[in-house]
């Protein structure tokens, strides 16, 4: 298992693509988990990403990725 900050350059893609910054980073550890779940039956499977779901959606960009982003969608490093 992988844990550890999403790679921002992955991030920097979908948002060259015309993704907003959270849409961006969901869409990546959406994915991640779809991966993840792959040998899990679709039952259970469907369950599991309904709460990561769930979960991402009560969370901030800031929280998922360790970078803070202003209302424009630019990186604040500091």
């Amino acid at each position: 298992s992988t844990t550890g900050k999403i790679d921002e350059e992955q991030i920097f893609y979908l948002m060259s693509r015309g993704f907003p910054r959270e849409n961006a980073a969901k869409a990546i550890i959406e994915g991640y988990f779809e991966d993840a779940l792959k040998s899990v039956g679709e039952d259970i499977r469907s369950v599991m990403m309904r709460g990561v779901t769930r979960r991402l959606d009560a969370t901030s960009v800031s929280d998922v990725t360790g970078v803070a982003s202003n209302k424009t969608g630019s990186t604040d490093l500091s």
